[in-house]
C-alpha cells in the first residue's frame, strides 16, 4: 500500500546477505529495553553496554528455551533449544482427566483459557460450574520435578559463565509456563538474581516489535 492508503501490485527482488535464527527468549531480552547495534552486540536503549549476564528462561507452549547473554552478547554455545516441555502437557492433561471423569471432550484452546492461566480455574458443564483447582494443582505438581531440575542446570551453566567473566547475573523467567507455574518457581527459586516477566506471556513478540520498530526506515 502506498502512503495515501492504496493498493500496489509491485515485484520487489530482496538479496539476502546473511541470516540467523533466533532462539524463543530473544524477543523477551529485547523487551527489556535493549536493542541490537549491528554488530551482534546488545546495548541498552540509552547506548550504553549491557554490563550484566542475563539468563532468560522461556517456558513456552510446546518447549522451554534457555538464552544466555553474556555482558550483552549472545552466547550461542553456552544456550539450548529447547526442553520438549510447555505448558501443552498441562493442557492436554486437564482435557484428558476432564474427559474422563466428565464425559466432555473441551477443546485444547478453552483449556489454556478458562483453566491453564486462571488461578481459580472453573469449567461449565451444562448449567453447572465446576471448579478444577485441584485438579489443575495435581498436574502441576507432577511435571514440577522435571521442570525444576532443568531450571537448576541452566541456572548452573549461566552462573558459571557469568562469574567467569565476573559480571553480575540476571536469571529472568518469562512465557504462558512461567505464569501457570509461578508459586513452584517464586517458592524454590528465591533471591535477587531471579527476577519475572511482568508480561510474561507476550514478552517475545513484544520485543521483537520494539527492535523492529525502533532500527527499521520508514
Amino acid at each position: 500500500y502506498d502512503k495515501a492508503g492504496n493498493e500496489m501490485k509491485k515485484n520487489i527482488h530482496l538479496n539476502v546477505i546473511k541470516a540467523g535464527v533466533l532462539e524463543q527468549g530473544f524477543g523477551a531480552f529485547l523487551s527489556l529495553n535493549m536493542k541490537f547495534d549491528g554488530n551482534g552486540n546488545i546495548i541498552g536503549v540509552d547506548g550504553g553496554s549491557s554490563d550484566k549476564s542475563i539468563a532468560i528462561f522461556d517456558i513456552g507452549t510446546y518447549t522451554t528455551n534457555f538464552v544466555f547473554f553474556a555482558n550483552g552478547r549472545y552466547e550461542e554455545g553456552k544456550s539450548e533449544s529447547a526442553f520438549e516441555f510447555g505448558t501443552m502437557n498441562i493442557i492436554e492433561g486437564l482435557r484428558k482427566e476432564i474427559t474422563n471423569i466428565y464425559g466432555i471432550p473441551l477443546p485444547p484452546q478453552v483449556i489454556n483459557k478458562t483453566v491453564v492461566m486462571n488461578e481459580s480455574p472453573k469449567i461449565i458443564i451444562g448449567n453447572e460450574d465446576i471448579d478444577v483447582t485441584e485438579l489443575k494443582a495435581k498436574l502441576v505438581n507432577e511435571t514440577w520435578e522435571s521442570l525444576s531440575k532443568y531450571i537448576r542446570d541452566s541456572f548452573e551453566i549461566a552462573k558459571v559463565e557469568a562469574d567467569q567473566r565476573g559480571s553480575k547475573l540476571k536469571f529472568i523467567f518469562t512465557g504462558g509456563g512461567s505464569k501457570l507455574f509461578a508459586n513452584n518457581l517464586k517458592t524454590e527459586f528465591t533471591g535477587d538474581m531471579f527476577s519475572y516477566s511482568r508480561d510474561p506471556v507476550f514478552d517475545n513478540a513484544l520485543g521483537f516489535f520494539i527492535d523492529t520498530f525502533s532500527s527499521t526506515q520508514e
